[in-house]
């Protein structure tokens, strides 16, 4: 009933049914039972259709054995409550002696322990977490150097309200190339100096007059001019301070600037002119130290060391009253 002649007179569906058992890995016998076929004509129909039971079953073992072998190693990876507290210390960096003590466990053992579930060494830990550590001391030094040479002479209070920053931070990212800069409110007690705070127009007006007596100006002769004929106005070394540039300070007074041209006559420097070039080398300088001033004096026709000192009493008293003026450019106190 149902079958059809040839091949034993078994019909297609009961030739597809072996076959499909065949690949399942069923053995010759297991086949013939289900499907009441004599084992003979089972394994002819089966190797007509190119199927090798035999091969079959033993392709299907090994995957077994790879899947079971798999699930035991993620079984063994899952770290037990002791391993993943192991696990957690050694992300702190703490040492495989220090673990080992914590656990009652050598040294080998936590590294064993670590290893098995792919974790990162101590070692490896602690050199990420100083390399992450340089990395923001750099980033928040660079910051810091940023904002106090916009801000030169504030304190390191404000400087750590403005990066919000504790002052032990503000200390520990201070770079000595602008430590010079900070205003120490120690050394301010005790100074009795209020800078003149020039208007960019009373700035403008002084150039202005000081070129009627003589054009193109240069900064040299502006100063000179200034003290000869008593000209209300800032020094030239202010306004750089102010415009960047004597030639952009004469671009926008409208006024004709000249080069630079050492005065051929011995200067009389006035307080205020002191402090104002001690204020553009703190600018310019990665310090603040007498000697590297008399070598920049040197070479920017500036009053000499010793001539400030003995104007004010003192190193420290003329660049406290240096960066007093400096922080007058951007703060009312």
């Amino acid at each position: 009933m149902g079958r059809k002649p040839g091949l034993n007179g078994l019909s297609d569906a009961e030739v597809h049914t072996i076959i499909q058992l065949g690949e399942s890995g069923a053995t010759l016998a297991e086949i013939s039972e289900r499907t009441a076929v004599p084992v003979a004509l089972v394994n002819t129909i089966l190797m007509g259709a190119g199927i090798k039971p035999m091969l079959i079953r033993r392709n299907l073992r090994e995957r077994r054995i790879k899947e079971l072998a798999q699930e035991r190693a993620e079984r063994k990876k899952q770290p037990s409550p002791r391993d993943a507290m192991i696990l957690a210390l050694a992300l702190e960096g703490k040492t495989y002696q220090e673990i080992g003590l914590q656990f009652g466990l050598t040294r080998e053992r936590v590294r064993q322990i670590i290893a098995r579930h792919d974790g990162k060494a101590p070692l490896e830990v602690r050199r990420e977490q100083r390399r992450n550590e340089r990395d923001m001391v750099e980033k928040n030094a660079t910051g810091v150097a940023r904002w106090l040479r916009e801000h030169p002479g504030a304190t390191t209070v404000e400087i750590g309200l403005a990066l919000g920053l504790s002052n032990s931070d503000v200390e520990k990212f201070l770079g000595h190339r602008v430590r010079h800069l900070v205003l120490i409110p120690e050394d301010r007690q005790g100074v009795r100096f209020n800078p003149v705070r020039w208007t960019r127009a009373e700035i403008l007006d002084a150039i202005r007059l000081a070129a009627t007596f003589e054009s193109p100006l240069s900064y040299v002769r502006y100063d000179e001019i200034r003290t000869e004929n008593s000209i209300n106005g800032p020094s030239a070394i202010r306004i750089l301070q102010i415009f960047d540039t004597w030639s952009a300070a004469c671009r926008e007074a409208g006024v004709q600037h000249g080069r630079r041209i050492r005065s051929r006559y011995t200067r009389r420097w006035s307080a205020d002119e002191m402090i104002d070039h001690l204020a553009a080398f703190l600018l310019q300088s990665p310090t603040g130290s007498l000697d590297a001033y008399n070598e920049w004096s040197r070479v920017n026709d500036a009053p000499g060391g010793q001539t400030v000192r003995n104007q004010f009493g003192g190193w420290r008293e003329a660049r406290t009253r240096a960066l007093l003026l400096l922080r007058s450019l951007w703060t009312d106190h």
